[in-house]
């Protein structure tokens, strides 16, 4: 099942959100406090979404919103984590959650939604199922450690 994610949701979403941590380039400690923090802030604009089998968070995803710079009535939103476990990948449920999200987005008041793609984790099978989804390549992020 997918649904929206709730308060009462955290603790098990906190797990994902740790084993969806270490799929990224970063080397900094794991702080569950800034995770809490920012599925808050999901919570709050309605952009959290689980996926949830015999009771079990097995996946979730959150962004957020925020208006453009060049215009504030109109919001752009960007997708902070996209995460089912590893082995429930190969059915339909990514998909569903994928979907599932970005009618949040749509719902709250999101015009111009951006989903992100990790170099570390299936970057080329996640590109392709981006396009299509009718999604299209308008920026690269480059990193570098200072």
């Amino acid at each position: 099942m997918i649904r929206e994610g709730k308060i009462e949701d955290f603790d098990q979403i906190l797990v994902l959100c740790e084993r969806f941590w270490r799929e990224t380039e970063f080397d900094e400690e794991f702080e569950p406090t800034q995770s809490l923090n920012l599925l808050s802030l999901s919570l709050d604009q309605g952009i959290l979404a689980v996926a949830e089998v015999d009771g079990d968070i097995i996946g979730f995803s959150c962004g957020l919103k925020s208006p453009l710079m060049g215009n504030q009535s109109v919001f752009s939103g960007v997708e902070l984590a996209w995460w089912i476990n590893p082995e429930h990948r190969s059915g339909s449920l990514g998909s569903r959650l994928f979907d599932f999200l970005e009618g949040l987005a749509k719902k709250a008041g999101v015009k111009y939604w951006c989903m992100v793609s990790l170099q570390s984790s299936m970057p080329d099978k996640v590109n392709k199922f981006y396009e299509r989804k009718g999604y299209h390549l308008t920026e690269m992020t480059y990193m570098r450690r200072l």
